[in-house]
C-alpha cells in the first residue's frame, strides 16, 4: 500500500522532487486507487447511491467511452418529451415514441438504443414516474476538494481501476464517469433547444440542470482519456488553468494546488512530451522558485511552437511569488477562457483565424536569460497599428464580472459605447451599417456560437441581431448626433420588430456577455474596432506575431528597447492577413 500524503515527506525538497517523479510508476502499477472523497454527509451519500444506480444502464448505452453517445437520439427524445405529455411508464412505450425509436434503430442498434431511450425516459423531467438528476445533492458532493486538485488527475488517468469512497458508499470510476457523461449529455441537449429556441415545456427542472456545473466532477472522472489521448504539456495547462475570474458566481473550472509550483509539476507525469521537456529541464525540481519554474515552463513550451499559451497572458491579481515577465503566464491563478477555444484534443484552436497569413507557419523565437535576472523573449513580428481609446463604463465597479441584475441591459450600454468609440476617430465606414456590423463584430470577438452551438467565425447574420440590438438601446446613446444618425438609419431599415409569433432566437446578447468578462472594446488610430483584456491603454501598440492566428497587444517601455505583452486580441479587418501587404517582419524584444 501506498499513500502519498503519508510516503512523501513534504518538508524534504529533494525527496519530495524524487518521489514525485515516480507517482506516475507507481499508478500505472497499482491494481486499484482508492479516492477517498471525505466522511460523507446525507445529501452526498444519496448522489452517489444514484449515480451509481444510474450509471450502471449509462454505462450499457456506451457513455464511459463516448460522452456524446447517444446525443442525437436524445435531441429527437428531447424534441418529443417536450411537447407531449408523457406521463406512462417506461413500458408501454407511448405510440409516437415508437417512430423516433424505429428512425433510429438501425444506426444505434437494439441494445444501447432500447437502454439509451429507458435512461433518457427517467432523467428526462418531462416523464412521470421517472427520476431525475438529484442536482442539489450532486453538487453537496461534487464540492469536495478532492475534485478540485490538480495532482489527483493521474491518480484516476494512470490507474488500471479507481473507486471512490464517500462515506459508507463506493462508486466504481467506470460507472460515475458514465453518469456524469450522461448527465452532460443531457445538459447539451437542454442547450442545444435552447439555443435554436425549441425549448416546449420547461419546467424548474431544467433550469437547475442548465445552471449546474459540474466541470471539475466530469473532468475528473474521465482523466482516462487523458492517457488514451497522448496530451503534451500544454493541453494538460489548458485543461486544467482555464477557470473563471469570478468563481463565487461561475464556480471554479481550474484544478488547484497549495503549492503553485505543482500547476507545473503535477502535469508533468501525464505529458505526451514529457521525456522532450525533460531534457530541456522541466523537471520536478523544489529548490527553484516558482517565478524560475513557470519562465522555464514557458520558455520551452514557446520554444515548441505553441504561440496560443500567449494568450493565457492576462490581467491578474497580485501574488506572493514574485513578479513574472510580462510573456509568462500566471499559471496558478483561474484564467479567463482566451478568444478561441480548443476542440476536444485541446490542443486545435476554433475558429481559424490568420492574422499572420499562413496559420501553419512556425513560431520564431529567442529566449533570453541573462545574468542580471531579465527574462525576455525575442518574437518575428510587426507592429501596424495604435491603441487611440479603450471603451469607460463609469457604472461598471469591475470588467471581471457581469451583475445578475444587468444581464439584459449589459449587452445595451456594451453596444452604445464600441459605437462610440468608432467615432473617437476617422475610421473607414461607407456607411452606418458597415460600421454597426464592424461593432457587432468586434463586441464579440469576431465569433459567434452557432445554432450547434459551435464557436465559429461571425456571419453576415450577425448584423441581423445588431440591428434589433441598436432598436432597444438607442434611448442609451447620450452623444445627439450618433443617435440622431442612429435613428435614420433604424428608420430606412425594413427588417422589422421582432414578435412572439415571428421570433427568432437571440444568441448576440449572450455573446456580448460572455466576451465582455475581463475585457474591453477598443478603437485605433486607424479606426479598426478592436478587443482585448483590459488592461489595454490608448497609446499601446498592435502587433502580428509570425506563426499566431491573433494580433497581440504591446506595449513600449520608456527605454525604448523593449515591450510589455498586454492582451491577446480582435482587431477588425485584419484578421485575415490584411495588415502584412508590404510590411515586413523583425525581431520584437519582449519582457
Amino acid at each position: 500500500m501506498w499513500i502519498d500524503y503519508l510516503c512523501i515527506n513534504q518538508q524534504n525538497d529533494i525527496e519530495k522532487a524524487w518521489q514525485v517523479a515516480l507517482m506516475g510508476d507507481i499508478y500505472k502499477k497499482a491494481d486499484q486507487v482508492v479516492a477517498w472523497l471525505g466522511p460523507g454527509d446525507c445529501d452526498g451519500q444519496r448522489a452517489m447511491e444514484y449515480l451509481d444506480e444510474l450509471g450502471k444502464e449509462a454505462y450499457l448505452c456506451g457513455f464511459y467511452h463516448d460522452h456524446r453517445s447517444g446525443y442525437i437520439f436524445w435531441q429527437k427524445l428531447a424534441e418529443f418529451y417536450s411537447t407531449h405529455q408523457v406521463t406512462l411508464p417506461f413500458n408501454p412505450i407511448p405510440t409516437p415514441l415508437k417512430a423516433v425509436l424505429h428512425a433510429e434503430f438501425y444506426q444505434h442498434g437494439p441494445l444501447p438504443t432500447l437502454m439509451s431511450l429507458s435512461v433518457f425516459h427517467k432523467i428526462n423531467g418531462w416523464s412521470g414516474g421517472g427520476r431525475c438528476f438529484p442536482v442539489r445533492e450532486m453538487k453537496s458532493l461534487f464540492r469536495r476538494p478532492w475534485f478540485g486538485r490538480v495532482w489527483v488527475l493521474q491518480e484516476i488517468a494512470l490507474s488500471k481501476e479507481a473507486v471512490f469512497i464517500y462515506g459508507t458508499t463506493e462508486i466504481n470510476r467506470r460507472i460515475l464517469a458514465a453518469a456524469m457523461n450522461a448527465f452532460e449529455c443531457f445538459k447539451r441537449v437542454l442547450i442545444g433547444r435552447h439555443q435554436v429556441g425549441g425549448w416546449g415545456v420547461l419546467k424548474p427542472y431544467h433550469y437547475k440542470v442548465f445552471l449546474a456545473s459540474f466541470i471539475r466532477a466530469t473532468t475528473m472522472v474521465n482523466a482516462h482519456r487523458i492517457k488514451e489521448m497522448y496530451f503534451p504539456l500544454i493541453a494538460l495547462l489548458r485543461l486544467t488553468c482555464v477557470g473563471s475570474p469570478n468563481l463565487e458566481k461561475h464556480g471554479p473550472h481550474h484544478l488547484d494546488s497549495s503549492d503553485p509550483r505543482d500547476k507545473i509539476f503535477a502535469l508533468l507525469g501525464l505529458a505526451s512530451d514529457r521525456k522532450e521537456l525533460s531534457q530541456k529541464g522541466v523537471n520536478p525540481d523544489y529548490t527553484k522558485s516558482c517565478r524560475e519554474v513557470y519562465i522555464l515552463a514557458t520558455s520551452v513550451l514557446l520554444q515548441q511552437g505553441h504561440w496560443s499559451l500567449l494568450s493565457f497572458v492576462q490581467p491578474h491579481q497580485s501574488s506572493g511569488y514574485g513578479d513574472l515577465p510580462s510573456w509568462v503566464p500566471d499559471w496558478y491563478q483561474p484564467l479567463t477562457e482566451p478568444l478561441q477555444i480548443v476542440e476536444d484534443d485541446h490542443m486545435t484552436l476554433e475558429p481559424e483565424f490568420g492574422a499572420s497569413g499562413q496559420s501553419n507557419s512556425m513560431l520564431t523565437v529567442r529566449v533570453d536569460n541573462t545574468i542580471s535576472g531579465l527574462h525576455s523573449i525575442s518574437l518575428k513580428g510587426l507592429v501596424c497599428d495604435t491603441v487611440h481609446s479603450v471603451g469607460f463604463f463609469p457604472r461598471r465597479r469591475s470588467s471581471w464580472n457581469v451583475p445578475l441584475g444587468e444581464t439584459f441591459s449589459w449587452p445595451e450600454e456594451w453596444l452604445v459605447e464600441t459605437l462610440r468609440l468608432t467615432y473617437r476617430t476617422k475610421g473607414n465606414f461607407p456607411s452606418f451599417e458597415e460600421r454597426l456590423r464592424a461593432v457587432a463584430r468586434a463586441s464579440v470577438g469576431g465569433m459567434m456560437n452557432n445554432s450547434e452551438g459551435h464557436l465559429a467565425r461571425a456571419s453576415e447574420d450577425i448584423l441581423f441581431e445588431a440591428i434589433h440590438l441598436l432598436r432597444s438601446s438607442v434611448l442609451r446613446i447620450t452623444d445627439r448626433k450618433i443617435k440622431i444618425k442612429a435613428r435614420k438609419f433604424l428608420a430606412k431599415t425594413r427588417i422589422k420588430n421582432l414578435t412572439a409569433t415571428n421570433r427568432i432566437e437571440m444568441h448576440l446578447p449572450d455573446n456580448m456577455i460572455g466576451r465582455s468578462i475581463k475585457r474591453l472594446p477598443f478603437i485605433t488610430v486607424t479606426g479598426r474596432l478592436g478587443l482585448g483584456y483590459d488592461n489595454i491603454k490608448a497609446g499601446d501598440v498592435v502587433s502580428i506575431i509570425s506563426g499566431a492566428q491573433l494580433p497581440y497587444i504591446l506595449r513600449l517601455q520608456p527605454t525604448g528597447k523593449y515591450y510589455n505583452l498586454i492582451s491577446e486580441a480582435y482587431v477588425d479587418g485584419i484578421m485575415d492577413g490584411e495588415a502584412l501587404q508590404g510590411a515586413a517582419f523583425t525581431w520584437l524584444n519582449i519582457v
